[in-house]
């Protein structure tokens, strides 16, 4: 499957680089800081009192125009986020409550791709596809506290890796607008998208300590599970062009909202309603028209 999309966007890139129809291209590179809302926090409640995560992402932009109406682009972000939590006093028993404290590390990669058309001066519409990928790393630690006496019973340490390959069809407008002379330009684009995808769960065995010291290993969880997202992205932007041969620099806002659900549950007490993924934060763009 990864051999799939390295060639769907091994051949986006290729004709990005044809220079038979191009008139002009414009490549350059994005960098920003985002904060993540993760849909781990709606999977399961053990996870309800998850922090906000956060992450630098980063990655290419590469767009060829064909005509000054008709143009196709390919533009990615990569990098890792994390976030963490501790959720206290979870009952367990009449007798028994567990005291989580969990981090997940992951590694996020979107690729969209789109081929647009300018339907008025300052509005255009684009089609496009989308490649979204997630791998998470989860390690969690609980304790396990008899209620009457306040003493502890056990202790369990657990390591997860989550792998989420998505993609689909998007569809949005873009917007833009020259400020007076001098370069600087507004503009935005509003997209939706749906995807259909996947989850592996792969888990190490989980390690229990009693409150005696002896070890067990209870068996690693290795499932997957059938996912389908829909989601919205919304991206404003103040831009400044100097003129030819100078860069255009441009400052941005991204705010991305995908719902997830699982729509083939084979087991396990994973959440089956639609879960909520945030992810919002400020970038900085730098473009070369050649």
């Amino acid at each position: 499957m990864k051999k799939t999309y390295v060639s769907i966007l091994a051949a986006l890139l290729l004709m990005l680089s044809t220079p038979v129809f191009a008139v002009d291209y414009i490549v350059g590179a994005r960098a920003g800081y985002f904060m993540w809302d993760s849909w781990l926090q709606d999977v399961a409640s053990q996870f309800n009192d998850m922090g906000t995560g956060s992450g630098a992402l980063y990655g290419p932009v590469a767009s060829v125009l064909f005509t000054d109406d008709i143009s196709l682009s390919v533009s990615g972000l990569f990098g890792s986020q994390n976030t963490h939590g501790m959720s206290e006093n979870i009952p367990q028993s009449a007798t028994e409550n567990k005291t989580l404290i969990f981090t997940f590390d992951t590694f996020r990669m979107d690729i969209d791709s789109a081929l647009s058309y300018r339907i008025m001066d300052n509005l255009k519409i684009f089609a496009g596809y989308k490649f979204w990928y997630l791998k998470t790393e989860y390690n969690g630690m609980d304790y396990r506290y008899n209620t009457t006496f306040n003493t502890l019973t056990e202790a369990n340490q657990e390591t997860l890796k989550l792998t989420q390959p998505f993609h689909g069809p998007a569809l949005g407008l873009g917007f833009s607008l020259p400020l007076g002379s001098r370069g600087f330009f507004v503009s935005a684009n509003l997209s939706a998208i749906y995807m259909m995808g996947k989850m592996k769960m792969d888990g190490d065995p989980r390690n229990n300590i009693d409150n005696l010291g002896a070890l067990t290993q209870q068996p690693s969880i290795n499932d997957t599970f059938d996912m389908q997202m829909y989601g919205f992205n919304i991206e404003p932007t103040i831009g400044l062009n100097i003129g030819e041969g100078m860069p255009i620099v441009t400052l941005g806002v991204r705010y991305q909202i995908n719902r997830f659900e699982i729509t083939e549950n084979t087991g396990g007490n994973l959440n089956e309603d639609w879960m909520t993924d945030q992810i919002y934060g400020v970038f900085v763009g730098v473009l070369y028209k050649i």
